[in-house]
Protein backbone atom coordinates (compact mmCIF):
# COMPACT_ATOMS: atom_id res chain seq x y z
CA UNK A 1 0.00 0.00 0.00
CA UNK A 2 1.58 3.91 -1.09
CA UNK A 3 1.86 5.48 1.87
CA UNK A 4 -0.51 8.73 1.76
CA UNK A 5 -1.06 11.69 4.07
CA UNK A 6 -4.48 11.11 6.17
CA UNK A 7 -6.17 12.92 9.17
CA UNK A 8 -4.85 11.38 12.63
CA UNK A 9 -8.55 9.97 12.53
CA UNK A 10 -8.59 8.53 9.71
CA UNK A 11 -4.69 7.29 9.99
CA UNK A 12 -5.90 5.58 13.25
CA UNK A 13 -9.04 3.94 11.65
CA UNK A 14 -6.72 2.44 8.82
CA UNK A 15 -4.50 1.04 11.52
CA UNK A 16 -7.04 -0.88 13.31
CA UNK A 17 -9.22 -2.01 10.39
CA UNK A 18 -5.75 -3.14 8.74
CA UNK A 19 -4.81 -4.70 12.26
CA UNK A 20 -8.31 -6.40 12.03
CA UNK A 21 -7.50 -8.11 8.87
CA UNK A 22 -3.84 -9.14 9.72
CA UNK A 23 -4.84 -10.44 13.09
CA UNK A 24 -7.86 -12.33 11.68
CA UNK A 25 -5.59 -14.24 9.35
CA UNK A 26 -2.75 -14.96 11.08
CA UNK A 27 -1.88 -18.17 12.92
CA UNK A 28 -0.09 -16.43 15.85
CA UNK A 29 0.77 -13.22 16.82
CA UNK A 30 2.00 -11.37 14.13
CA UNK A 31 5.08 -8.59 14.66
CA UNK A 32 3.94 -5.16 14.70
CA UNK A 33 6.49 -4.85 11.98
CA UNK A 34 3.99 -6.73 9.37
CA UNK A 35 0.81 -5.00 10.53
CA UNK A 36 2.63 -1.70 9.80
CA UNK A 37 4.07 -2.72 6.65
CA UNK A 38 0.53 -3.65 5.64
CA UNK A 39 -1.20 -0.62 6.41
CA UNK A 40 1.92 1.26 4.64
CA UNK A 41 3.47 3.15 7.88
CA UNK A 42 6.38 2.74 9.60
CA UNK A 43 6.45 0.83 13.06
CA UNK A 44 7.72 4.23 14.68
CA UNK A 45 4.22 6.06 12.86
CA UNK A 46 2.29 2.56 14.57
CA UNK A 47 3.68 3.16 18.18
CA UNK A 48 2.65 6.89 17.57
CA UNK A 49 -0.91 6.79 17.30
CA UNK A 50 -0.82 3.35 19.91
CA UNK A 51 1.77 2.93 23.11
CA UNK A 52 2.22 -0.26 22.79
CA UNK A 53 1.37 -3.61 21.07
CA UNK A 54 -1.44 -4.49 23.71
CA UNK A 55 -2.64 -0.80 23.16
CA UNK A 56 -2.93 -1.53 20.18
CA UNK A 57 -4.70 -5.09 20.24
CA UNK A 58 -7.13 -4.23 22.52
CA UNK A 59 -8.49 -1.60 20.50
CA UNK A 60 -8.54 -4.15 17.40
CA UNK A 61 -10.81 -5.81 19.40
CA UNK A 62 -12.42 -3.24 20.61
CA UNK A 63 -13.33 -1.99 16.56
CA UNK A 64 -14.21 -5.67 16.24
CA UNK A 65 -16.83 -5.54 19.29
CA UNK A 66 -18.34 -2.24 17.62
CA UNK A 67 -18.75 -3.56 14.50
CA UNK A 68 -20.74 -6.81 15.85
CA UNK A 69 -22.54 -4.75 18.32
CA UNK A 70 -23.84 -2.14 15.20
CA UNK A 71 -24.21 -5.34 12.81
CA UNK A 72 -27.14 -7.03 15.60
CA UNK A 73 -28.87 -4.09 15.75
CA UNK A 74 -32.90 -4.33 15.73
CA UNK A 75 -35.92 -2.80 15.58
CA UNK A 76 -37.44 -1.83 18.55
CA UNK A 77 -40.96 -1.90 17.88
CA UNK A 78 -40.81 -5.56 16.92
CA UNK A 79 -41.12 -8.34 18.96
CA UNK A 80 -39.03 -10.50 20.71
CA UNK A 81 -39.16 -13.33 18.16
CA UNK A 82 -38.39 -10.76 15.89
CA UNK A 83 -35.82 -8.73 17.16
CA UNK A 84 -33.48 -12.13 18.16
CA UNK A 85 -34.26 -13.27 14.08
CA UNK A 86 -33.22 -9.81 12.91
CA UNK A 87 -30.20 -10.24 15.59
CA UNK A 88 -29.09 -13.47 14.29
CA UNK A 89 -29.57 -12.52 10.67
CA UNK A 90 -27.23 -9.58 11.13
CA UNK A 91 -24.69 -11.40 13.23
CA UNK A 92 -24.46 -14.13 10.75
CA UNK A 93 -23.89 -11.58 8.21
CA UNK A 94 -21.10 -9.89 9.68
CA UNK A 95 -19.94 -12.85 10.03
CA UNK A 96 -19.63 -13.97 6.44
CA UNK A 97 -19.08 -10.42 5.39
CA UNK A 98 -16.00 -9.80 7.66
CA UNK A 99 -14.92 -13.45 9.27
CA UNK A 100 -11.63 -11.38 10.28
CA UNK A 101 -13.18 -9.84 13.30
CA UNK A 102 -15.20 -13.02 14.16
CA UNK A 103 -12.07 -14.69 14.83
CA UNK A 104 -10.26 -11.57 16.04
CA UNK A 105 -12.67 -11.08 18.48
CA UNK A 106 -13.85 -14.53 19.30
CA UNK A 107 -11.20 -17.27 18.34
CA UNK A 108 -9.44 -16.97 21.47
CA UNK A 109 -5.86 -15.58 19.73
CA UNK A 110 -5.36 -13.15 22.33
CA UNK A 111 -6.03 -13.50 25.93
CA UNK A 112 -4.33 -11.00 27.74
CA UNK A 113 -6.68 -9.80 30.33
CA UNK A 114 -7.33 -6.49 29.40
CA UNK A 115 -8.63 -8.14 25.68
CA UNK A 116 -10.60 -10.64 27.49
CA UNK A 117 -12.39 -7.10 29.64
CA UNK A 118 -13.33 -5.91 25.85
CA UNK A 119 -14.72 -9.41 24.96
CA UNK A 120 -16.51 -9.37 28.10
CA UNK A 121 -18.08 -5.92 28.18
CA UNK A 122 -19.04 -6.51 24.41
CA UNK A 123 -20.83 -10.11 25.47
CA UNK A 124 -22.44 -8.06 28.57
CA UNK A 125 -23.91 -5.19 26.39
CA UNK A 126 -25.67 -7.89 23.88
CA UNK A 127 -27.20 -9.63 27.23
CA UNK A 128 -28.42 -6.63 28.18
CA UNK A 129 -29.68 -6.05 25.33
CA UNK A 130 -32.19 -8.72 24.98
CA UNK A 131 -33.00 -8.18 28.60
CA UNK A 132 -33.95 -4.74 27.78
CA UNK A 133 -36.01 -6.62 24.26
CA UNK A 134 -37.64 -9.07 27.00
CA UNK A 135 -38.68 -5.78 29.32
CA UNK A 136 -40.05 -3.90 26.62
CA UNK A 137 -42.27 -6.34 25.45
CA UNK A 138 -43.39 -7.02 29.09
CA UNK A 139 -43.73 -3.58 30.72
CA UNK A 140 -45.46 -5.01 33.98
CA UNK A 141 -42.49 -7.46 34.51
CA UNK A 142 -39.99 -5.26 33.71
CA UNK A 143 -38.09 -4.88 36.68
CA UNK A 144 -38.12 -8.72 37.55
CA UNK A 145 -36.91 -9.64 33.96
CA UNK A 146 -33.91 -6.88 34.20
CA UNK A 147 -33.10 -8.97 38.13
CA UNK A 148 -33.26 -12.08 36.78
CA UNK A 149 -29.99 -13.76 37.40
CA UNK A 150 -31.55 -16.86 35.62
CA UNK A 151 -32.30 -14.97 32.25
CA UNK A 152 -28.70 -13.11 32.16
CA UNK A 153 -26.73 -16.21 32.81
CA UNK A 154 -28.60 -18.37 29.82
CA UNK A 155 -28.93 -16.05 27.76
CA UNK A 156 -24.92 -15.20 28.21
CA UNK A 157 -24.57 -19.40 27.87
CA UNK A 158 -26.38 -19.13 24.63
CA UNK A 159 -24.11 -16.17 23.39
CA UNK A 160 -20.92 -18.25 24.00
CA UNK A 161 -22.68 -21.08 21.90
CA UNK A 162 -23.54 -18.85 18.64
CA UNK A 163 -19.70 -17.35 18.84
CA UNK A 164 -18.25 -20.29 19.32
CA UNK A 165 -20.62 -22.48 16.60
CA UNK A 166 -20.51 -19.17 14.24
CA UNK A 167 -16.51 -19.75 14.46
CA UNK A 168 -16.73 -23.73 13.79
CA UNK A 169 -19.27 -22.56 10.54
CA UNK A 170 -16.20 -20.28 9.52
CA UNK A 171 -13.43 -22.83 9.71
CA UNK A 172 -15.06 -25.85 8.01
CA UNK A 173 -18.68 -23.94 5.80
CA UNK A 174 -20.22 -27.53 6.37
CA UNK A 175 -23.54 -25.90 7.24
CA UNK A 176 -25.46 -24.17 5.14
CA UNK A 177 -26.68 -20.13 6.18
CA UNK A 178 -30.29 -21.98 6.99
CA UNK A 179 -28.96 -24.50 9.39
CA UNK A 180 -26.55 -21.67 11.13
CA UNK A 181 -29.31 -19.83 11.38
CA UNK A 182 -31.88 -22.57 13.09
CA UNK A 183 -28.98 -23.34 14.93
CA UNK A 184 -28.48 -19.85 16.93
CA UNK A 185 -32.05 -19.02 16.76
CA UNK A 186 -32.65 -22.31 18.31
CA UNK A 187 -30.56 -21.87 21.65
CA UNK A 188 -31.70 -17.91 21.97
CA UNK A 189 -34.32 -19.30 22.09
CA UNK A 190 -34.26 -22.23 24.19
CA UNK A 191 -32.06 -19.90 26.31
CA UNK A 192 -35.49 -17.93 27.28
CA UNK A 193 -37.80 -20.56 27.19
CA UNK A 194 -34.72 -22.06 30.09
CA UNK A 195 -34.78 -19.16 32.05
CA UNK A 196 -38.94 -18.72 32.17
CA UNK A 197 -38.64 -22.74 33.80
CA UNK A 198 -35.51 -21.44 36.48
CA UNK A 199 -37.74 -18.44 37.38
CA UNK A 200 -41.57 -18.65 36.54
CA UNK A 201 -41.41 -14.88 37.61
CA UNK A 202 -40.68 -13.86 34.36
CA UNK A 203 -43.42 -15.31 32.54
CA UNK A 204 -41.82 -14.73 28.83
CA UNK A 205 -44.59 -15.23 26.23
CA UNK A 206 -42.36 -16.50 23.09
CA UNK A 207 -45.12 -17.90 21.14
CA UNK A 208 -44.98 -14.64 18.55
CA UNK A 209 -44.04 -15.49 15.01
CA UNK A 210 -40.34 -14.47 13.95
CA UNK A 211 -38.46 -12.74 11.35
CA UNK A 212 -39.08 -14.37 8.02
CA UNK A 213 -36.43 -17.25 6.60
CA UNK A 214 -33.87 -15.65 3.82
CA UNK A 215 -34.53 -16.31 0.24
CA UNK A 216 -33.46 -20.05 -0.39
CA UNK A 217 -30.60 -17.75 -3.45
CA UNK A 218 -28.54 -16.14 -1.07
CA UNK A 219 -28.85 -18.33 2.30
CA UNK A 220 -27.66 -21.67 1.25
CA UNK A 221 -24.17 -20.26 0.73
CA UNK A 222 -21.85 -21.38 3.37
CA UNK A 223 -19.07 -19.41 4.48
CA UNK A 224 -16.68 -20.57 2.19
CA UNK A 225 -18.83 -19.20 -0.98
CA UNK A 226 -19.32 -16.09 0.51
CA UNK A 227 -16.80 -14.37 2.61
CA UNK A 228 -15.45 -11.35 1.43
CA UNK A 229 -12.94 -10.73 4.45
Amino acid sequence: MARQRLSVDHRRELLLRTGLQVLGAHEGNPPVGEIARAAGVSKGLLYHYFPDKEDFLVEVVREAAKEITAATATTPTSSVPEQIAQAVDGFLDYAQAHSAGIRVIFGHKYRSPQVLQVVREQRAARVDRVVEQVAGARPGCADVIRASAALRTSLDGALSFMETATLRWLEDGVLTRPAMRTLLMGALGSALALAAQIDPELRLDLTEPGAPEPQPDESAQTPAQNDKS
